[in-house]
C-alpha cells in the first residue's frame, strides 16, 4: 500500500515538473531509451521505444522542437514507451527527443526527426474544362475516408457543397462567356477539408456539334457527333433532326441533303437523370439555282444590276459581242444590244437613270437604254481602238468617264454623249487601265505607267508611278487607293490626298481587282502565284490561299457575312471565309472544254445569289444565302451596278 501512494505521489511530483519543465538536469550516465521510431500522421505523429528489461524508469519526458520559426514546440511527461504527439502542423519537420526519468534525473536524449503529413489528401487528376456559360470539373476519388467535396468559384465567392463521396465530375452553370474564373476543390474529410486544388479557366463558346459545317454541299456527305465539351453530363440518348423532315438517333449520324436550302439542324441530349438540353444549328447546303448558255464568251467582265436589281447585264463575245440583259430570277434572255466589234474586255456600269454604260474594241462608248435601246453613241476618235476599260459614272448621273486604247481620258456627259474634257496620258497602248471616282469628286484612272487624280473639271491634281494591270480596276477605301500591277508588282496602296505611296505588297505576275472588307482589310488575286491573298490596312499579309490554277481576269467579290468568292482558270469557284482564310466550300463544274474556265468577275445580287459567268458562254446563279457588302468597295466596280463610284 505505500508502495501504490508512493508511486501516486512520484507522478504528480513529475507531471507538475514537467508542467514548469523544471526536471533535474540529465545524468548521461543513466540508461536511455533504444529503438526510437515514429509514423507521422495527420497533424500527429506516434513515437515509441524500447527500454532495457532490467532497466526500471519512473516515466519519460518527451520534447518536440520544429524546424520553422512561428510554429509552436513542446514538451510532455508519460509512463508509457508509446506516446502520440498531437496538435501539430502539417509539412513542418519537427525533432523529438525522448529522455528516461530515474528519480530526479534523466537519462541523455534520444532524438528523431519526422514531418506530419495530412491523411486529407486532395483530389487527384484535377481538371476544368471550358464550356458554354459553365465548367465541368473531372478529378479522382482520393481516398476511401472521403465524405464529400467543396467547390469554391472566383471572382463570384461561391462555395458548392458536396455530400456524394463516389462522384468524380460536376458542372457549375451559370458563368459568363469570356470571364476567367478560378475554381478550387478540395475533399472533405471527418477532421476537415483537404487543401485546395486550383485551375483557372475562361468559359466561352463551345460548338455543340462536332463535324458541322456551316457550307455544304447538295449530295455532300457530313458526319456529325456531340460534343462532350458542350453537353457535359451523363448521356443516355441523342436525337436528332435535320429540317428536311429527316430525324437520326445516336452519338453520331450520317446526314446529306439532296436540295439546296437553308437547314436547321436540331440535336437533343436526355441525360441518365432525365434533364433535356438542346442546340440547333442553321447549315446552308450550296446548289445552282439555274444555269444558262448565253453561246459567247463570257471574259473579264462581271455581272451588273439594275437600280431594281431584277435585271443583269453582261458583254459577250464571239465573232460579234452583244451587250446582254437577262432576268435573274431564270437567267432568261430579255434583249441583247448587237455591238459591231467584240467587246473582250471591260465589263459595263449602269447609271442612276438605268442608262448602261459600255465600251467596245471599235474604240466607241455606247449608252443603252433599260429597255435595249440605244441612247447615244461616243466616238473617242482613237488610233487603238480596244475600248476595253470599265466606265465609271459620277454619283449623280451627269458624267461618264472611260480611258481609250491611246490612253486618253474622256470625260462624257450622260445627257446626250458630247465630251466634256479630255486628257492625254502615259502608258502602253491597248493595255486598258482602271478608273475610279472617290467621294470628294476626285477621279483617279491608270495606265502602265502612272495612276493620275483629277477633279471634275479636268485638272490634274496628282501623279504616282504605278503600272496598273490591263483591263484593271481599283478600290477605295477612306483616304486610301488600291491599284492591282503587273509582273510582280502586287497591291499598291496610294494616299488619294497628295499621291504619295503608302505601301506594295509584291504578288507573283500579274495582279487583279482589290476588294476591301468592313474591317479594312484588302483582298487581291494573282496571275502568275495562283493565289488570293489578304492584307491588313498596314499592307501586311494576313493569309494566302493558293486554288492551284491561275486566276487570270477573276476579280473576287465578297458577301456580307465576309465571304469571298472566286474563280479560277480549271473551272473551280471558291468561297473563303475572310476571317480565317480557310475555305468553306467550292464548286466543280460538270462542263468542259472552255465551259469549264472561270476568266471573269463574279457579282453577289440582292437576291443572294452568286453569279458566275464561263468563258464557254455559260452563266450560273448559285444561292449563298447573304447579299452582297455594301458598306464598302466589296466588287469589281464598286458596287452591284459597276459604276466605280465609291
Amino acid at each position: 500500500m505505500k508502495k501504490i501512494l508512493y508511486g501516486i505521489c512520484m507522478m504528480v511530483t513529475l507531471l507538475t515538473l514537467s508542467c514548469k519543465d523544471e526536471l533535474p538536469q540529465a545524468s548521461w550516465n543513466l540508461c536511455e531509451i533504444t529503438n526510437l521510431s515514429v509514423t507521422p500522421m495527420d497533424e500527429a505523429v506516434a513515437l515509441s521505444w524500447d527500454v532495457p528489461s532490467d532497466v526500471v524508469s519512473d516515466g519519460y519526458y518527451i520534447s518536440w522542437t520544429p524546424s520553422v520559426n512561428g510554429v509552436s514546440g513542446g514538451n510532455v511527461i508519460t509512463e508509457n514507451n508509446t506516446v502520440t504527439v498531437e496538435n501539430l502542423t502539417n509539412k513542418v519537420s519537427y525533432t523529438f527527443a525522448v529522455q528516461a526519468i530515474y528519480g530526479d534525473k534523466r537519462s541523455g536524449r534520444v532524438s528523431i526527426k519526422a514531418t506530419p503529413v495530412t491523411s486529407r489528401v486532395e483530389p487527384a487528376n484535377y481538371q476544368v474544362i471550358g464550356g458554354d456559360q459553365k465548367v465541368k470539373l473531372v478529378w479522382n476519388k482520393p481516398s476511401e475516408d472521403v465524405k464529400g467535396y467543396k467547390i469554391t468559384v472566383e471572382p463570384e465567392n461561391k462555395v458548392i457543397e458536396i455530400d456524394d463521396a463516389n462522384i468524380e465530375s460536376y458542372i457549375v452553370s451559370e458563368l459568363n462567356n469570356g470571364t476567367e474564373y478560378t475554381i478550387s476543390l478540395q475533399a472533405v474529410y471527418d477532421k476537415g477539408d483537404s487543401e485546395a486544388v486550383v485551375a483557372k479557366v475562361t468559359p466561352g463558346y463551345i460548338e455543340p456539334i462536332n463535324g458541322f459545317k456551316a457550307y455544304l454541299l447538295a449530295g455532300e456527305s457530313i458526319s456529325l457527333s456531340y460534343n462532350d465539351m458542350y453537353f457535359m453530363g451523363e448521356i443516355r440518348s441523342v436525337n436528332w433532326t435535320f429540317g428536311d423532315n429527316t430525324q437520326g438517333q445516336g452519338n453520331s449520324v450520317e446526314k446529306s441533303y439532296t436540295n439546296g436550302g437553308e437547314y436547321t439542324i436540331k440535336i437533343q441530349v436526355v441525360y441518365s437523370d432525365d434533364q433535356v438540353e438542346e442546340a440547333e444549328k442553321t447549315i446552308y447546303v450550296i446548289s445552282k439555282s439555274w444555269e444558262q448558255n448565253t453561246g459567247c464568251y463570257i471574259k473579264t467582265s462581271n455581272p451588273v444590276f439594275s437600280m431594281d436589281g431584277n435585271t443583269f447585264y453582261l458583254p459577250t463575245s464571239n465573232q460579234k459581242g452583244n451587250l446582254n440583259a437577262y432576268n435573274k430570277i431564270d437567267g432568261s434572255k430579255k434583249w441583247d444590244f448587237d455591238i459591231t466589234s467584240i467587246t473582250y474586255g471591260g465589263g459595263s456600269a449602269v447609271g442612276p437613270d438605268d442608262v448602261i454604260y459600255q465600251g467596245a474594241r471599235d474604240g466607241r462608248l455606247y449608252a443603252v437604254k433599260a429597255d435595249g435601246s440605244q441612247k447615244w453613241l461616243y466616238d473617242t476618235g482613237a488610233t487603238n481602238k480596244n475600248l476595253d476599260c470599265f466606265p465609271a459614272v459620277k454619283g449623280d448621273g451627269s458624267i461618264v468617264y472611260i480611258l481609250d486604247g491611246d490612253n486618253v481620258f474622256h470625260a462624257i456627259n450622260t445627257s446626250d454623249g458630247s465630251k466634256i474634257w479630255s486628257q492625254n496620258l502615259e502608258g502602253t497602248a491597248n493595255k486598258a487601265g482602271a478608273v475610279a471616282i472617290d467621294k470628294d469628286g476626285r477621279i483617279y484612272v491608270g495606265t502602265r505607267s502612272y495612276i493620275y487624280a483629277f477633279n471634275h473639271e479636268g485638272e490634274q491634281l496628282w501623279r504616282a508611278s504605278a503600272a496598273v494591270t490591263e483591263i484593271g480596276s481599283f478600290a477605295i477605301d477612306g483616304s486610301t487607293l488600291y491599284a492591282a500591277q503587273i509582273s510582280g508588282a502586287g497591291l499598291v496602296a496610294i494616299n488619294t490626298a497628295d499621291g504619295s505611296i503608302k505601301w506594295t505588297v509584291p504578288a507573283n505576275g500579274d495582279a487583279y481587282a482589290p476588294v476591301v472588307d468592313k474591317n479594312g482589310n484588302v483582298y487581291f488575286v494573282d496571275k502568275g502565284g495562283k493565289s488570293l491573298y489578304a492584307v491588313n490596312s498596314l499592307g501586311e499579309l494576313e493569309w494566302e490561299f493558293n486554288a492551284g490554277a491561275a486566276l487570270t481576269y477573276c476579280f473576287p467579290v465578297l458577301d456580307e457575312k465576309g465571304i469571298i468568292y472566286f474563280g479560277a482558270s480549271n473551272g473551280i469557284i471558291h468561297a473563303v471565309d475572310t476571317s480565317t482564310g480557310e475555305e468553306v466550300w467550292n464548286m466543280t463544274t460538270d462542263a468542259s472544254g472552255d465551259n469549264k474556265k472561270v476568266m471573269a468577275g463574279m457579282t453577289v445580287g440582292p437576291d443572294k445569289n452568286l453569279y458566275v459567268g464561263y468563258i464557254g458562254g455559260n452563266v450560273v446563279a448559285i444561292p449563298v444565302f447573304a447579299g452582297p457588302e455594301t458598306s464598302t468597295w466589296s466588287c469589281r466596280g464598286g458596287n452591284i451596278h459597276g459604276t466605280n463610284q465609291y
